[in-house]
């Protein structure tokens, strides 16, 4: 998102402007934190 925003994409850039990357940010933190909690439950 950053990247495209730092390219010039109008749409990217607001996207970043309205903190939606925050989301993103969020969700990634939530799977590695419980990581091992997911895998086991994956392979259980």
């Amino acid at each position: 998102m950053r990247a495209r925003a730092a390219a010039g994409s109008e749409a990217f850039a607001g996207h970043l402007a309205d903190g939606h990357h925050l989301l993103y940010l969020g969700d990634a933190a939530y799977v590695r934190e419980r990581r091992p909690i997911l895998e086991a439950d994956l392979w259980s």
